[in-house]
């Protein structure tokens, strides 16, 4: 009797040891997988690829547990990554170059998302503007930093009208709207769907100026230093997210503008009229790095002082990292190799 009770009480204590072990594997299994990053997303359709990873649960598939932080423009959240306060942060190049520029430490991780149809004039119609040859003593509104303000200056530049004989008036993008309506300014270079607001506040009273697209914005996809550098496989499970993100808004076009209209509150026709202009698709392309290196120039010959950007050029190679990219697929990095 009492060598049954023995065996018993063996039988049960290597149940609970087995029981344990496996509890304890689940339980540090599961704290690597999940890893917790938060992501300032600009509130625009351009950041549909995150809204879809968030829905679809790509991230999760990943093992990352992702805080997505909206903000009104990607100047924004350039900051709010520069300030320690996300690990991630989405914007546009102009974003991008002006922050190396000025020695700001970040890494470049991708491209998501081109556009040459985001960025739009819109301009009030009494201000009797009919053409970019109009635009002498104007005031055009801009978000100073941003792809609004490089977009601004090229714009009437290509149409025929000087820069410097209007008056530019620096604005937030949410501001735009309001500004435009009571005759603040004659004008705005923003971004959707700010764009979109200021025609439905306007209404009769405001259009927008369909001349040649002065360039291609990107939108992309920046990194702290701290964290890519202490944990490089969460930034190449969060790029293999908004590439699972990117195949499915080519399969499932509809129900992705569906999502982008809940989460921007732009309208569905001016969505669909817009959406075609959108080409989803991570990467690093010499493209890319061009524009930067243009709109690095664009901004020494602002600086008609030369005291804010001293340097002749800019190595932006010294910001991209292309290594988490190229682990998933060394076709969507097309830089040059001496360069790289």
């Amino acid at each position: 009797m009492e060598k049954n009770v023995v065996v018993g009480d063996r039988k049960s204590v290597l149940l609970n040891i087995y029981c344990l072990a496996i509890w304890l594997l689940v339980l540090s299994s599961g704290a690597q997988a999940d890893t917790e990053i938060a992501i300032a997303v600009s509130k625009t359709p351009l950041s549909a690829p995150f809204y879809v990873a968030e829905q679809e649960g790509f991230f999760k598939a990943e093992g990352l547990q992702v805080n997505l932080r909206e903000c009104l423009g990607g100047h924004r959240c350039m900051q709010d990554m520069l300030a320690r306060e996300v690990d991630f942060a989405t914007c546009s190049d102009m974003v991008i170059t002006q922050q190396a520029a000025l020695g700001k430490p970040f890494y470049v991780l991708s491209t998501f998302v081109t556009s040459a149809d985001d960025s739009q004039f819109v301009v009030r119609r009494s201000s009797g503007i009919t053409s970019p040859s109009d635009f002498i003593k104007k005031r055009i509104g801009y978000v100073r930093g941003s792809a609004s303000h490089y977009f601004a200056e090229v714009f009437l530049l290509l149409g025929g009208a000087n820069p410097e004989s209007n008056t530019f008036v620096e604005l937030q993008p949410e501001d735009m709207p309001n500004a435009l309506y009571e005759g603040q300014v004659d004008a705005v270079a923003i971004w959707q769907p700010w764009s979109y607001l200021a025609l439905q506040k306007s209404k009769q009273n405001a259009f927008v100026m369909d001349v040649i697209r002065p360039y291609t914005v990107t939108f992309n996809l920046t990194g702290s230093m701290a964290l890519v550098d202490s944990n490089p496989q969460a930034t190449v499970r969060l790029i293999r997210a908004l590439v699972r993100a990117e195949q499915f808004i080519l399969q499932n076009s509809d129900d992705v503008k569906r999502l982008v209209q809940q989460r921007t509150g732009m309208g569905e026709n001016v969505l669909d009229a817009i959406w075609p202009g959108y080409h989803f698709h991570v990467s690093l392309t010499q493209q890319f790095l061009l524009t930067l290196q243009n709109e690095y120039y664009w901004l020494r010959q602002q600086d008609t002082e030369g005291k804010q950007f001293t340097r002749e050029s800019l190595d932006f190679m010294d910001y991209i990292v292309a290594e988490p990219l190229r682990q998933l697929d060394v076709n969507r990095v097309q830089l040059v190799p001496a360069l790289d």
